[in-house]
């Protein structure tokens, strides 16, 4: 999910490396302009490289999680019952990469 988000928010960019878009920090020896590539906007660093693979993993299991929860909680084609619900709605839509709502 988070690598074609990637591919689809640089597509028709210019990149040094073509697969800069849509692969993962130091995951694959074989891609190596990302091995151990690092990663800061200003003075935030991004995500050790090395934790890469293991974050996306954990962020992934946790939105569908997320969706899980709020496919019980609310019927479908039904409106949130309450502000909860509504917030609970609106954090994962804020979470969640474009296209994958």
């Amino acid at each position: 999910m988070a690598q074609e988000w990637h591919r689809r928010i640089y597509a028709g960019a210019t990149l040094p490396v073509p697969y800069y878009a849509g692969e993962i920090r130091d995951s694959d020896p074989e891609l190596p302009e990302l091995y151990g590539y690092e990663v800061s906007i200003g003075s935030l660093r991004g995500v050790e490289s090395t934790l890469v693979p293991a974050e996306l993993s954990g962020f992934e299991a946790a939105m569908h999680e997320m969706v899980a929860t709020l496919d019980t909680a609310i019927p479908l084609g039904e409106s949130p019952a309450d502000v909860a619900q509504l917030r609970s709605v609106l954090s994962l839509c804020a979470h969640l990469p474009s296209g994958e709502r």
